[in-house]
């Protein structure tokens, strides 16, 4: 598999699977079960760590659809930087559910901290569904939006 392949295979997990844990994460905060907590936790983990190759695929796989197709050097700007961020965000939202898995272990994660952590994946989630919604326009025409240079100016 090539950069680009790797990245396309990938890139909904960070989205779709966030999406998917949160639900499990505030039904486990909201209700007290601290299995599903756990579970979900360790979700966010597997989702973090997944994210990181997302990330590293998205230089390699620009250069590739540059050179194959033509595709508004903008858009792909406005998609790596959302996706830096978002990145970041992912990872620290990863060492969020990290302490809190030690926390959980010592039966101290406090509801502020699960508050917490339920909220920066909030946040996480908004921020990569942007970035894949620009990554979208990137190779989706139907999204509406004017992909190619050569009709920029139309």
């Amino acid at each position: 598999m090539n950069p680009a392949q790797v990245h396309l295979a990938l890139n909904h997990f960070p989205i779709i699977g966030l999406f998917i844990v949160l639900l499990f994460l505030a039904y486990g905060v909201f209700s007290k079960n601290t299995s599903t907590l756990r579970i979900s936790l360790w979700l966010l983990v597997f989702i973090a760590l997944i994210t990181i190759p997302v990330f590293y695929s998205g230089e390699p796989a620009e250069e590739i659809i540059e050179e194959t197709t033509n595709v508004s050097h903008k858009i792909i700007h406005e998609h790596e930087e959302a996706g830096e961020l978002a990145f970041l965000v992912m990872e620290g939202l990863g060492i969020l559910a990290i302490v809190g898995l030690f926390m959980l272990s010592r039966d101290k994660l406090s509801p502020g901290l699960q508050y917490l952590i339920l909220g920066a994946g909030i946040i996480t989630l908004l921020l990569m569904a942007r970035v894949g919604k620009l990554g979208g326009e990137i190779m989706h025409p139907e999204t509406g939006i004017e992909l190619h240079e050569e009709h920029a100016d139309h």
